[in-house]
């Protein structure tokens, strides 16, 4: 039996975003509507920001600043198979590249 994975990194410039953690669950959301444009039925989600991991995995309503981000997420996967996982910042090289390496005003 053959396996084939699939990885996408995705990144982008926003301006004025002063929120890391918003950041992230903006950039789970882009990654997530991107995966369902490209009709992927399975999707794992890696994060280093555990705030934003621990709220998606729990059945719980989120009453944060960023709760309906986050409410977004869950109802676009909610009929979907969902792996989301909180992976160690130096092991998520592709954010902590762009984290040394550009410089926001």
């Amino acid at each position: 039996m053959q396996y084939w994975i699939n990885t996408i990194d995705l990144s982008k410039r926003v301006d004025n975003m002063t929120c890391p953690i918003t950041a992230e669950a903006l950039a789970a959301l882009d990654a997530i509507k991107l995966a369902q444009q490209l009709a992927y039925q399975r999707l794992c989600i890696k994060g280093d920001a555990a705030d934003i991991i621990f709220a998606l995995n729990s059945r719980n309503a989120n009453l944060s600043k960023i709760g309906h981000i986050l409410d977004e997420i869950k109802k676009l996967t909610s009929s979907q198979e969902v792996e989301i996982l909180q992976v160690k910042r130096t092991r998520n090289n592709v954010a902590y590249y762009f984290i040394k390496e550009w410089v926001f005003v």
